[in-house]
């Protein structure tokens, strides 16, 4: 997600070494000296960046939108950083493993977290589908439980790879 979307757009990559990720201090001032306009991380690296105070608009002047997959992003942490931020935008998106990439997408606003506990995922993007599934791999009825199945040209097919 963050790596072929900077280059997609001619962005830079900037990231973070992990000795510095252990000692705050280090880590707030490269954060800070960073120049960064779109944050990509988990939402528990973002809660960890929220204990620092001075993790806000004035650290990051730059950032305009903050991606999180890989965990669930928790209402609070969303709303801090929409309070902490003002301007930027908070998405959260969902994509397993095997597909490898990001398949849904929302934009988390304070009315969407006023309305939604835990925060929804969103809708697949174009060109994947989204089917959940009951234990006899049958779809459920709208709001019902199952299994997340993804279909789409973002998703390998069984026979296109390779052994291991």
């Amino acid at each position: 997600m963050d790596l072929y979307s900077s280059l997609a757009t001619g962005g830079a990559l900037f990231s973070i070494p992990q000795e510095e990720i252990s000692e705050p201090r280090r880590l707030f001032e490269t954060l800070g000296a960073s120049g960064i306009t779109v944050w990509i991380s988990t939402p528990s690296f973002a809660r960890m960046c929220l204990m620092q105070p001075n993790f806000q608009r004035q650290m990051l002047p730059h950032v305009r939108k903050f991606w999180f997959c890989g965990e669930t992003l928790a209402p609070e942490v969303a709303a801090e950083l929409l309070r902490r931020f003002p301007g930027a935008e908070v998405w959260n998106t969902y994509g397993p493993t095997e597909a490898t990439v990001a398949t849904t997408s929302v934009q988390i606003t304070e009315e969407v977290i006023a309305r939604h506990n835990p925060l929804p995922v969103g809708q697949a993007k174009p060109a994947s589908r989204i089917v959940i599934c009951d234990e006899n791999d049958q779809p459920v009825a709208t709001g019902g439980r199952g299994e997340i199945i993804i279909a789409g040209a973002n998703v390998a097919s069984a026979t296109s790879v390779a052994p291991i």
